[in-house]
């Protein structure tokens, strides 16, 4: 400090014999008094931050809020991760950063998760646990994008961290597959979620690891797992990650294998459809009246260009090629093949009571395959029941004609 501070006796703190650690490097007992801020610091922010309470009695958090726990994460992960480089007092608190937030981490992020709306603001969320489960992106000395990643052992580095936090892994993805089955895969950030999920899955080593892992738990107190992918679903009493309970469900088992291939699936359907819709929409494209030609002129000179309606035919560009890759990591990181979808394949899901000849009349009209009916949404039709004059200004509509007559009908009412 440049100066004594004022609430804070340093006098008080020195009186105390450092440790036998930084007595043996002779370290001065100011770092001491540094050790001790940082240890209160730490504590405040996991105690008041992470145990913030997700029941159905109190309101979810902000998105800011978690946020802001995100940063918390990465840099608690970032000052763990510089223990082997540090030679100060500090270095034994280094070691003990993670495990401070590991108590906490797990109860936070399943009560958010549950109660969390089912839209693209769950991308904070999934922010946070992706960053929280990836600390071997948060090393100093090297550029984390970069190949040397594999240098620094990566994935493997951190097999012990992945054993104590293995609830945060597979219980917390388990519990995503629902959710995601049931996205509306109309909307680009909502496949945007499911594909950073899978990119993070698909790195080198970690789903081996989780399995060798799930693998040595069966096999210390009830056999050797035969196979990848066992139907045994073993409840063990003691785990190294202190999360365990009766209640957990192993990540490579049958069942969760279904859940995974049943999003394959979807996703695959998801692909077909959002290609066919995009070539229906460039076909039609071409084929411009002469109505649409005016507005084009129009919105020229007028500058009405509706640019959010431009973005989302955009966003709808890459979502073909977003599922694809989605599937495509998927595929690799659980060793599953990629389903071949027709659009009768489609129809016969979307409509699975229907006769042969009734999936061979939708199949022939491509148009009967929309996002919409294809993830089970009814659109009801919305009535509007205020005054017409005040309904907003439709793109088929000249706007000055339509604010003139507003006005001269306003003035003859008055």
């Amino acid at each position: 400090p440049t100066r004594s501070p004022v609430y804070l006796q340093l006098s008080a703190l020195t009186r105390h014999s450092p440790n036998t650690i930084t007595a043996s490097r002779g370290v001065e007992p100011s770092s001491w008094t540094h050790a001790w801020r940082t240890e209160s610091v730490l504590y405040l922010f996991t105690d008041t931050w992470l145990r913030f309470s997700v029941d159905d009695s109190r309101d979810l958090p902000s998105s800011e809020f978690i946020r802001l726990i995100r940063i918390l994460v990465k840099q608690g992960h970032l000052f763990a991760n510089s223990a082997e480089i540090d030679n100060t007092s500090v270095s034994q608190l280094r070691k003990l950063a993670q495990a401070m937030m590991n108590a906490q981490m797990y109860s936070f992020l399943t009560g958010i998760i549950s109660r969390w709306p089912l839209d693209c603001s769950f991308m904070v969320v999934l922010e946070l646990w992706l960053s929280y489960i990836q600390p071997w992106r948060y090393i100093f000395g090297f550029d984390r994008d970069a190949s040397d990643m594999n240098d620094y052992g990566g994935v493997l580095r951190f097999e012990s961290f992945i054993q104590e936090n293995l609830c945060e892994y597979t219980q917390i993805f388990i519990q995503l597959l629902p959710r995601f089955e049931c996205l509306d895969l109309t909307s680009l950030k909502n496949v945007l979620m499911i594909f950073r999920m899978m990119k993070v899955f698909n790195q080198p080593h970690l789903v081996d690891v989780l399995f060798r892992l799930e693998r040595s738990m069966v096999s210390s107190s009830n056999g050797l797992m035969p196979k990848r992918y066992s139907p045994t679903q073993y409840s063990p009493s003691k785990s190294p990650n202190t999360m365990l309970d009766n209640s957990y469900v192993f990540m490579f088992n049958t069942p969760v294998r279904e859940k995974i291939e049943r999003l394959l699936k979807k996703i695959k359907m998801a692909e077909m459809v959002a290609r066919e819709q995009n070539r229906l929409a460039e076909a039609k494209s071409r084929e411009e009246t002469l109505l649409e030609i005016w507005q084009k002129i129009r919105n020229f000179f007028m500058d009405t260009e509706d640019y959010v309606e431009n973005a989302l035919q955009q966003d709808k560009k890459r979502i073909p090629e977003v599922l694809q890759l989605t599937a495509q990591l998927i595929g690799s990181a659980f060793e599953l093949e990629i389903p071949e979808i027709s659009e009768t394949d489609a129809a016969r899901h979307e409509y699975p009571n229907a006769t042969p000849e009734a999936l061979s009349s939708i199949h022939n009209d491509s148009s009967q395959l929309s996002f919409t009916r294809f993830n089970s949404t009814k659109s009801k039709i919305l009535d509007y029941r205020g005054d017409p004059d005040l309904m907003p200004i439709r793109s088929n509509e000249c706007t000055p004609l339509v604010r003139f007559l507003h006005q001269l009908s306003c003035k003859l009412n008055l």
